[in-house]
């Protein structure tokens, strides 16, 4: 039997989501991107561009429903896009089924 080692459980977020950040030149930067999972403690997403670790984003989905900051805790190379793991913060939490 596999260990669990994830802290909570993901579930699939297909949401279009709009990201916003300071670049490494300080000029504000945006991109839209796709939801894959999401979780109680942040979620994955599918990025035209590579984004730096420990960079802090914010992010809001199409309909308003989800919105907030957080960290990139992960980001890589899938085929032509990128896959990029944000951890919310700001006591930030995702309940299922309130999206």
């Amino acid at each position: 039997m596999l260990k669990k080692t994830r802290r909570h459980d993901r579930e699939p977020f297909q949401e279009r989501v709009t990201l916003t950040w300071a670049g490494s030149d300080g000029n504000g930067r945006i991109m839209q991107g796709t939801g894959v999972t999401i979780s109680r403690s942040g979620f994955s997403i599918k990025v035209p561009e590579q984004l730096q670790l420990q960079s802090y984003v914010s992010f809001r989905t199409r309909d308003g429903r989800l919105s907030g900051s957080g960290s990139v805790r992960h980001c890589v190379r899938s085929g032509v896009e990128y896959l990029v793991g944000i951890e919310f913060s700001g006591g930030l939490e995702w309940r299922s089924g309130t999206k």
